[in-house]
């Protein structure tokens, strides 16, 4: 099912009505028609099954069928991906993939060696809520972008127990426990020595993604992977 974003979604079976941007997507991109079922879903977890009565140009007119569903659990585990900037395209790669494979935060900055240092968090937003989109995902994650690799580290919440850093030299793999994680990932040509000997001097733990040397948006996606699974 064509699947929109609406926050916050309408808690009555009164018809409401879908402007802007996703009413565009929806009637002049996929070329929806009345008759037509969606689901709307908010980005903090609940979605509503809708059915489109009238359109126009610009406007939809949508019929809630039943009531919000919320999806997210109670002990849904937190994975936070602390990425040095990459390149714009590899970064849309890195927020597109790991928003599939259900991480919930991103912290973004720029590291020595990152080439761009400008946010651009309305386009990551975008790019997350497409993702979320079309893999059915109704929690959309955190976006921070900080200046400093230092500023990084304090934003991520004292519950996140275990902070561990991808290294290419490291012998240890992540752990395997279910417990919430903060993975930081370097930028293309990795941390400099420093940034490392910073991390694991605050407290994290370097970790191999495996024995070959990975591109940065690769190293971030088996990332986002590892820790759905710790």
């Amino acid at each position: 099912m064509r699947r929109f974003k609406l926050t916050p979604l309408p808690t009555s079976a009164v018809p409401f009505e879908l402007d802007g941007a996703e009413a565009h997507h929806l009637l002049h991109v996929l070329r929806a028609k009345v008759g037509d079922s969606v689901q709307m879903f908010d980005g903090l977890g609940s979605s509503l099954d809708c059915k489109i009565i009238t359109c126009d140009s610009d406007i939809v007119r949508l019929e809630p069928i039943g009531v919000p569903q919320c999806q997210v659990s109670a002990d849904e585990l937190r994975t936070v991906l602390v990425m040095a900037q990459v390149k714009p395209k590899a970064l849309d790669v890195v927020i597109r993939m790991a928003t599939e494979l259900g991480v919930t935060e991103f912290i973004i900055f720029p590291s020595a060696h990152s080439i761009s240092r400008e946010p651009k968090l309305e386009r990551w937003s975008r790019l997350s809520v497409a993702a979320a989109k079309q893999c059915g995902r109704n929690t959309l994650p955190k976006l921070t972008w900080l200046p400093s690799l230092a500023e990084a580290w304090n934003a991520i919440s004292d519950e996140i127990t275990v902070r561990l850093v991808a290294h290419p030299n490291a012998d240890s793999e992540a752990p395997t426990q279910s417990i919430p994680t903060a993975i930081f990932v370097g930028p293309e040509g990795g941390f400099r020595d420093d940034e490392v000997a910073w991390l694991c001097e605050h407290g994290a733990f370097p970790i191999t993604l495996g024995q070959w040397v990975l591109r940065a948006d690769t190293a971030a996606t088996v990332a986002a992977a590892i820790m759905r699974k710790t």
